[in-house]
């Protein structure tokens, strides 16, 4: 049996997009995006390094992908990790996305487009096509980790 690797994520981009080529002249095209949450009185945030690849990446860089561009990611996630200098083990969480939705809203709410723009990207037609959640359907966490039972 095999397994389902997919990451979704909904948050604003930490730096500006940025087009680069490998040596061997395929285009990709990347960004972090950072994800915060609120939960009994503290925000926790999450950075995840973005990657696209190919033609997507060609036409998505032609787009405002600027730093505090709101954006829906999804795709495959992988982990590496690697030591520092000074021995400390430092891990990234890194994503290849095969979907991506601008949300609007950039850099302190200001509209894109009155918010009606939305550019996607798909990769490889899987058979799962989600839309993308809409964060206001969802509750706040309005509990503590002493309220987890786990």
């Amino acid at each position: 049996m095999s397994g389902h690797n997919r990451l979704e994520i909904i948050g604003n981009l930490g730096r500006p997009a940025e087009l680069r080529y490998t040596q061997g002249g395929k285009a990709v095209l990347g960004f972090s995006v950072a994800s915060t949450r609120k939960s009994g009185g503290n925000e926790y945030t999450t950075w995840v390094d973005v990657s696209i690849w190919g033609k997507r990446a060609e036409s998505l860089a032609k787009l405002e992908l600027d730093k505090g561009t709101k954006v829906f990611v999804a795709g495959p996630a992988s982990v590496d990790t690697y030591e520092k200098q000074g021995g400390e083990v430092v891990a990234r969480l890194k994503l290849t996305a095969f979907d991506l939705v601008l949300l609007g809203g950039g850099r302190r709410g200001e509209s894109r487009g009155n918010g009606q723009r939305q550019q996607r990207a798909q990769g490889g037609d899987n058979g799962y096509h989600a839309p993308p959640p809409n964060p206001d359907d969802f509750p706040p966490d309005d509990f503590g980790d002493d309220d987890i039972p786990f």
